[in-house]
């Protein structure tokens, strides 16, 4: 079946009309009775359409560069002189790997065969759903893309180029990492190791999952340890010796830290009193820990025949507290995975990740000397002094602990959102500068004028 797009997508410039008009006529394509007549107030006219065009398909024999030239009275299978043996061969019509590799993929999730390299992603029937299997079945094969990528560079001939370019600009070729025993920290966990909260254990991302009564305590140990031995981060440990912080990443093996607490008696399911006993079981355990665990699972045993859950509590660094969430959906989804694998009787058998933490840390230690990282350093370290505002008064010496934090919510409202979203569009601006430049005047309105610097979290992968 093929859906078809009616509302705009956020990160689309077409206008609103403009993307009705073109669902209606996609309907309309597919044989859908579409009614013309509501919304126009005037006669229709009669307009001449242009000639479609036959489509240009080519068929030639690519040349195998592998295939050696023999010279005059050469022996078969010889290579000539200034021939290599074994050189790989060239894509097909000259387009590089990466191209190919989006080629095929656009493809696989378009259900077309035939993709030009210039047509238009969402013109061809793409739209945002498809644009995630997209980024997901890249990420499956090592291509590090993400729907916002293809939502700017809507061809796979700009998409190839953008690819090809970060990853010449940034170093990020593969290698083998089985023989690092103890990886580098990456730069963003060390920072927030030296600069982020006192408590380090406490900056965790709580998640509950409600059970069915027969979930049992084998099916939830089988879960976790198929979701820790298929993610390296969740077994991830740091530990500072001689003031220096070591990242070990131990084995796969089964998860024996899973703890087990009973709701009081005399709870109703589903009543206000049992989601405060949960939540107060879940705070205890994000309390409990004062050092780094990436994953703590705690079993809540309900009433006789109730719902059970499972409250999990994971350590920023492993799920990216700052990626809007990114992480922790994808640990979800093989949660969700591996559940409904155990209680069909199946073998939980979860997606490889596209890159594991040990191999990612150790890229990361490559960047540092990269030139292009080099060449900026003075730059940001000279930005870093110009800072001349504080918000909140004169920096004291201690790292904030947990009880000094505090998150304010302060929802839009429809017009102001609109207003917002319309600026993006016409500025062509990601919301976060938006919203940025509005910080700036909110601090400038009520500290006062100079420079302030401000720690921006994104994704730490």
């Amino acid at each position: 079946h093929r859906a078809v797009r009616l509302m705009r997508h956020q990160a689309q410039n077409r206008s609103d009309h403009d993307t009705f008009l073109l669902g209606l006529g996609q309907l309309w394509a597919a044989g859908v009775d579409v009614d013309w007549d509501q919304g126009v107030d005037r006669d229709h006219s009669l307009v001449t359409l242009p000639g479609y065009p036959f489509a240009a398909e080519r068929h030639w024999v690519e040349h195998n560069s592998a295939a050696a030239w023999l010279a005059g009275g050469g022996s078969a299978g010889v290579p000539a002189a200034g021939t290599t043996a074994g050189a790989a061969p060239a894509t097909a019509g000259g387009a590089s790997t990466v191209e190919s590799a989006m080629l095929r993929i656009w493809s696989q999730c378009l259900g077309v065969s035939n993709i030009d390299r210039n047509a238009n992603f969402f013109e061809i029937g793409g739209d945002s759903l498809i644009a995630i299997s997209v980024a997901m079945t890249a990420g499956h094969e090592g291509l590090d893309l993400t729907p916002q990528d293809l939502y700017e560079n809507q061809t796979v001939a700009a998409l190839a180029k953008v690819l090809s370019a970060r990853y010449a600009e940034g170093g990020l070729a593969r290698q083998s990492m089985d023989d690092v025993v103890s990886p580098p920290v990456p730069p963003n966990v060390a920072y927030f190791l030296e600069y982020g909260l006192r408590d380090l254990g406490r900056w965790r991302v709580p998640v509950i999952l409600g059970l069915r009564p027969d979930v049992g305590e084998a099916d939830v140990r089988a879960v976790l340890t198929a979701v820790t031995g298929a993610h390296d981060a969740l077994r991830l440990h740091l530990v500072e010796r001689a003031g220096t912080w070591d990242q070990h990443i131990a084995e796969p093996a089964e998860f024996t830290e899973l703890a087990t607490r009973t709701l009081p008696d005399g709870l109703v399911a589903g009543s206000p009193q049992e989601r405060d006993a949960v939540l107060s079981l879940l705070d205890e355990q994000v309390r409990e820990h004062q050092v780094i665990v990436p994953l703590a699972a705690t079993l809540i045993r309900g009433a006789a025949g109730g719902p059970s859950y499972l409250a999990l509590s994971l350590h920023g660094i492993a799920v990216g507290a700052g990626d809007d969430g990114v992480a922790r959906d994808v640990l979800l989804t093989d949660l969700f995975t591996a559940f409904n694998q155990q209680l069909s009787g199946q073998e939980i058998a979860l997606a490889p990740v596209s890159a594991s933490w040990r191999e990612w840390s150790q890229r990361c230690a490559g960047l540092t000397n990269h030139p292009a990282v080099l060449a900026s350093r003075e730059y940001w370290l000279d930005i870093a002094r110009r800072a001349t505002v504080s918000v909140a008064g004169p920096e004291t010496a201690e790292r904030p602990g947990a009880g000094d934090l505090v998150r304010l919510s302060a929802p839009l409202s429809a017009a102001d959102t609109g207003e917002i979203d319309d600026a993006r569009r016409r500025l062509r601006l990601p919301v976060e500068e938006i919203l940025l430049t509005a910080l700036g005047r909110a601090v400038a309105a009520t500290v006062g004028e100079g420079a302030v610097a401000v720690d921006l979290g994104g994704r730490g992968r």
